[in-house]
């Protein structure tokens, strides 16, 4: 099934940049299987998002090359605005980048992520974001614009994201728990502010030196009065880790739980060190929508059974299936890290840098 298959199954309308983030994902999972797909397939399929594609097919191409042959680029040669020096790039995905820099006017230092896209949203998930006091939340200092480029301003964290993690090494399940409980921590200070974040993937985790977890990046984030008045309409996110519900409302109303899916599909590729949906992206969104994931314990015996029975209840789906809260998902692997002896404070050793 091609992307354009993809989006004219759907029950219901995608925004532009939801398609671009299907695209995006669809030449990632191309280039993995060491195919090269040509870009007039996406200009042919969406002639309607014009020169969007070709920006996206390009930093889609050279981020897949620079995770195996890194080198270090900089926002078209330029290295210092009126209010921020920038520095080295720190992280690079389909839709964006993130460099070091420092904020002149306080010689504060910042991660600046700044959008290859003209998306307005920015400034959205800086105001989102900006209302949440938690620990494992990054904070958000800045919004703006870098000659055409949108910009936020973030907290400065010295670590990299589980992507990145997982393409080096796989997690012990000790360390999986300690992120999990975080991200849930964080996640459920938000729904206690009505806030459903609804892209939690790996790329939006980040975990510092200290074995400090991060959730990133609220820029398709709800508050649950726009999930009900907005019910028709697919917000950008990764289908690789979204619930089925929002990609089909025949599972049931987007929400809370669509956050504990994802949290727990993240969980599942921790342990195991494998997505519970793999393939092309045709096949992920089929097996997505119709197959139960095979039990974690199938790719390694090791792993407890009452850790599989917590992830698997996560992944359920049919939200009413799962968790009835974020809070009840977190409680649940204290509770078992508690009964396993694992101090889910301590520092995350396979992650320090």
């Amino acid at each position: 099934m091609s992307p354009l298959q993809f989006v004219g199954e759907l029950d219901t309308v995608p925004t532009p940049a939801f398609q671009l983030e299907v695209i995006a994902v669809d030449i990632e999972l191309e280039l993995t299987r060491g195919v090269k797909p040509p870009l007039q397939k996406y200009l042919s399929d969406f002639p309607y998002l014009g020169d969007e594609i070709p920006d996206v097919y390009a930093d889609v191409v050279e981020a897949f090359i620079r995770n195996f042959c890194p080198v270090r680029s900089s926002l078209g040669g330029l290295k210092s605005t009126p209010e921020y020096d920038i520095g080295e790039e720190i992280d690079r995905g389909g839709m964006g980048v993130v460099y070091s820099a420092v904020q002149k006017s306080i010689n504060r230092r910042v991660a600046l992520k700044v959008l290859f896209l003209a998306r307005e949203d920015i400034f959205t998930e800086a105001r989102k974001a900006a209302v949440l006091n938690h620990r494992n939340i990054c904070r958000i200092y800045d919004a703006g614009k870098i000659g055409e480029f949108p910009f936020m301003a973030m907290q400065f964290v010295q670590g990299q994201t589980l992507k990145r993690t997982l393409s080096q090494n796989r997690l012990s399940v000790e360390d999986a728990i300690c992120v999990i409980v975080q991200v849930a921590d964080a996640l459920a200070t938000a729904h206690r502010s009505n806030l459903v974040h609804f892209d939690v993937k790996p790329e939006n985790i980040v975990t510092g030196v200290t074995g400090h977890a991060w959730l990133m990046d609220f820029g398709v984030a709800k508050k649950r009065s726009e999930i009900f008045s907005d019910a028709t309409r697919l917000q950008p996110v990764s289908p690789v880790y979204c619930a089925p519900e929002q990609l089909s409302l025949q599972y049931g109303e987007r929400g809370f739980r669509s956050d504990i899916y994802s949290l727990g599909l993240v969980l599942y590729e921790l342990v195991t060190g494998r997505r519970a949906y793999d393939g092309d992206l045709s096949q992920i969104i089929d097996q997505l929508k119709h197959d139960p994931p095979r039990r974690p314990t199938d790719y390694d015996s090791r792993i407890p059974a009452e850790l599989e029975a917590i992830c698997l209840k996560a992944i359920q789906k049919q939200p009413g299936d799962r968790f009835g809260s974020m809070l009840e998902f977190r409680n649940s692997l204290t509770a078992f890290a508690l009964k396993s002896n694992i101090d889910i404070h301590r520092a995350i050793v396979s992650t320090t840098t």
